[in-house]
């Protein structure tokens, strides 16, 4: 056989078996069809070879049919060889193809986004699921219908048109622009969408991505609605919200519009350092604020602080700030942020009550000096009635122990005077004659006024009455009295006057002048001012005037205030008469009720006061047993065997007081009268509970006649 032969019967089988391994390959029917017509060739060749071989016609040289057949089978393995990369190219070129609209498909169905296409004439050919869950359209519904079905009026109408024109002109209005528009679901409701258009690039149509912006543009109204809730808030609260810089100046960078009623000043007038915050700090308060404020910065808490400002137009106001600091990333202060409120009131409100307690503490002083000093005086009186019943009538020892008497009376007077001043009694007010309260009180205002300032009455109220405590008149008038002093520190003239308005009969008119420094106009306008004064912080607390007005205007009057500097100042009060008439004082009787032999026992820790009682009850008929306190008293009792017909014992005394005393005796000895004797009045005792409202007593120190009626009712039975 021929080298040639041989190559091409070679050739033909590998080209026979290449053949069928493409077609098992690609497994194409086309393919399969040109494998088998390469096949069939060669086998064709291939049995005509074998046929010419079996007939001897071959020889070892190369013939026509030899080469022929070569070259045939040559081709043909070229060709299947060509075939099969070619196909396989374009297998693998359809698979790319085919993953790629995989991969599209994928990224359509599963994006949150809408995406839609069209044709250039608005013909919808594509529409995502997540189109559908936008519209509420399926696919179906929607594809091959124009996309202005989805769009509301003027663009349903408008958007046919605007494809034409941008065929026509190439015009654009939405393309490759993002842009909100409003959507139309099926069923009628319209919503918001974030809108962007893309030409395919061979011209052929547009894509379009939407996006539902329902939810935002909720969270944007929530946000803006928030937002304005909370700058409402801001600015209906009663003070400054604010944003600084953690520097010495305190550099505002925001601040809420509660600032023009906390300093006066606008918050645009504030920010970026306009006015320096730190400037209206008070200059004694400043660096006290920056020190706690770094405190709290180092501690990283939130600081609350009190000072004082300055406001706009000079007025110093107490604030209260709280805040802390705001960190940046890196950890350092970006900013400090707090509110800061107005509480002058309740500044005022705590020095007032601390001016209410120190009163307190003076009333409970007024009380303690009163029952100490009444008791002397007590000692005092009993003494000089003991002497005077000794003395000659008409010589001058006589003279001097009356003068003692009077001056224990005036002394009794003054400590009534400063129990009612600094008792805690609510007012009861009564008809009573206004010039008797002015006299009543007449030493007290000069003792106040000092030697340097002149007092002078005019009483011309004619005996007109009117409804008040007297305690409340008595206040006013120390209050105009002490501010007169004050404003005369060289001395001058304080006149009270009393009258019948004339214009007006139902008012009475009490007038008190100074010839003191006086007023300008700015002090005339906050005198009634709680805690306003002009005075130095030692001097007075600025209660004084307000105090009057509240009095008066408690009262039904009103006040007028006239001043000038340089030329004094006349408070006038009008007051409404009344036409009832004042109760008539007490006329002590001539004749002072007797004892019928009766037995008192007197308890007093105060031997003159002891002294001069069993001196008083003695003279009225009566047996006295004495003792100088509780356990004395009690042994007193049990050693006397004759009965005890009244107690009469102080009630306040060292250990056992005179209310327990009464209820021991009670026991011993039942029907024992207790007559309770104390310098404090009787209201006074029974606020401190050392008495029962119902208990008899009588005030020190007391006269004879007084001190005997009340012992004769108790023994009589005309009181309880």
């Amino acid at each position: 056989m021929s080298v040639v032969l041989c190559a091409s019967i070679l050739l033909r089988l590998l080209a026979l078996v290449w053949s069928l391994v493409v077609w098992r390959r690609l497994r194409d029917r086309r393919i399969a069809f040109l494998s088998a017509l390469l096949a069939m060739m060669t086998l064709r060749q291939l049995f005509l070879l074998v046929g010419d071989f079996e007939a001897g016609s071959f020889s070892l040289g190369a013939n026509p049919i030899e080469l022929g057949g070569l070259a045939v089978s040559v081709l043909a393995v070229v060709a299947i060889v060509e075939l099969g990369h070619y196909l396989e190219q374009a297998r693998q070129a359809t698979e790319h193809v085919g993953d790629r609209e995989a991969r599209l498909s994928a990224i359509l169905n599963t994006t949150v986004d809408g995406i839609i296409t069209i044709d250039r004439k608005g013909i919808v050919e594509t529409f995502n699921p997540a189109a559908e869950t936008m519209f509420g359209y399926t696919a179906s519904e929607v594809i091959g219908r124009n996309v202005s079905m989805l769009m509301t009026k003027p663009d349903r109408d408008d958007h046919d048109g605007y494809l034409e024109r941008y065929g026509r002109t190439g015009e654009k209005k939405v393309i490759g622009i993002g842009r909100e528009v409003v959507g139309r679901r099926r069923d009628g409701t319209e919503f918001p969408l974030y809108l962007g258009v893309g030409e395919r690039a061979d011209g052929s149509g547009f894509t379009g991505v939407l996006r539902d912006l329902t939810e935002r543009k909720l969270a944007d109204e929530a946000l803006e609605q928030s937002r304005r809730t909370l700058a409402t808030l801001i600015s209906n609260l009663p003070g400054m919200a604010y944003r600084c810089k953690n520097e010495r100046d305190w550099t505002i960078e925001y601040a809420s519009a509660g600032s023009v009623d906390l300093i006066g000043y606008a918050p645009e007038e504030l920010v970026g350092g306009n006015v320096s915050y730190a400037d209206l700090i008070h200059e004694e308060d400043r660096e006290r604020v920056w020190d706690e404020v770094q405190h709290a910065i180092e501690e990283d808490s939130a600081y609350q602080l009190t000072y004082r400002v300055t406001t706009s137009d000079g007025e110093a106001r107490w604030v209260a700030e709280q805040g802390c600091a705001v960190h940046a990333a890196d950890g350092s202060v970006e900013a400090l942020e707090g509110f800061i409120t107005d509480i002058s009131d309740r500044k005022r409100l705590e020095e007032e009550v601390l001016q209410a307690q120190k009163m307190e503490a003076v009333g409970r002083l007024a009380g303690g000096i009163a029952h100490d000093f009444n008791n002397l005086l007590m000692g005092i009186v009993g003494c000089a009635r003991i002497a005077s019943k000794d003395v000659v009538p008409g010589s001058d020892t006589e003279h001097q122990v009356r003068e003692i008497q009077a001056a224990a009376e005036r002394g009794a007077g003054l400590t009534r005077q400063l129990l009612t001043f600094g008792s805690r009694k609510a007012s009861e007010p009564e008809p009573i004659l206004l010039d008797h309260v002015i006299e009543s009180v007449e030493t007290m205002i000069r003792r106040l006024l000092g030697e340097d300032v002149r007092l002078s009455l005019e009483l011309r109220a004619g005996g007109g009455p009117i409804v008040a405590d007297p305690g409340q008149i008595e206040q006013v008038l120390l209050n105009l009295a002490v501010n007169a002093r004050d404003a005369m520190p060289e001395g001058g003239v304080l006149r009270i006057s009393t009258g019948k308005h004339h214009n007006d009969d139902d008012l009475i008119v009490l007038e008190v002048a100074d010839t003191g420094t006086g007023m300008d106009a700015e002090t005339r306008a906050k005198a009634f001012d709680p805690f306003f004064t002009t005075k130095k912080d030692t001097e007075g607390t600025g209660l004084g005037l307000s105090t009057v007005y509240g009095i008066v205007t408690q009262l039904g009057g009103t006040v007028q205030l006239d001043s000038e500097v340089g030329k004094g100042t006349c408070f006038r009060i009008f007051l409404p008469r009344t036409e009832a008439e004042p109760e008539a004082e007490e006329v002590e009787a001539e004749s002072v009720p007797t004892g019928g032999g009766e037995t008192v026992l007197v308890v007093e820790d105060d031997r003159l006061v002891r002294a001069g009682v069993r001196h008083i009850l003695q003279e009225q008929g009566y047996q006295v047993l004495l003792a100088s306190n509780g356990n004395e008293a009690l042994r007193v009792c049990d050693e006397h065997d004759d009965g005890i017909d009244l107690l009469l014992t102080d009630c306040i005394m060292p250990g056992m007081g005179g209310a327990q005393l009464a209820e021991a005796i009670h026991e011993k000895r039942e029907g024992v009268k207790a007559l309770f004797m104390s310098a404090l009045p009787h209201e006074v005792l029974v606020e401190q509970g050392r008495l029962q409202p119902g208990q008899p007593t009588v005030q020190k120190p007391f006269k004879d006649g007084e001190l005997a009626a009340r012992i004769r009712g108790l023994l009589d039975g005309r009181e309880a």
